[in-house]
């Protein structure tokens, strides 16, 4: 089991339907509710809190690239404010993947620029 703020997961081998039964009625009783539940098979790519975790190793998801992209596409004509969203962005995939250390750097750049 994980847990993050709000986000719950729970995986093994041994995670049957029961179990998942058995802990909706906990939060019931206990006077919460759930609003997302998701289930995956093992060898599938699972969207974790906002992460693809696939296999061992962790991937930015695909929305998040195509907005970093997006946002790329028309630096010159962003707000000091979407700069910094940019930024945050590229901060966000910078801790999944190293890859886009780079890109963090560079949006961080032109974000205090724009100041």
């Amino acid at each position: 089991m994980t847990c993050y703020v709000d986000d719950i997961t729970f995986s093994g081998a041994a995670l049957s339907k029961q179990f998942l039964y058995e802990v909706k009625k906990i939060i019931h009783r206990n006077g919460l509710s759930y609003h997302k539940e998701m289930s995956y098979d093992k060898e599938d790519a699972k969207l974790v809190t906002g992460v693809i975790v696939k296999g061992d190793g962790m991937k930015v998801p695909n929305k998040l690239m195509k907005s970093i992209y997006e946002g790329f596409q028309k630096v010159g004509r962003l707000s000091q404010e979407e700069l910094r969203s940019l930024a945050g962005k590229c901060n966000a995939a910078a801790q999944i993947e190293d890859r886009y250390l780079h890109l963090a750097r560079r949006a961080r750049k032109l974000s205090q620029a724009a100041k």
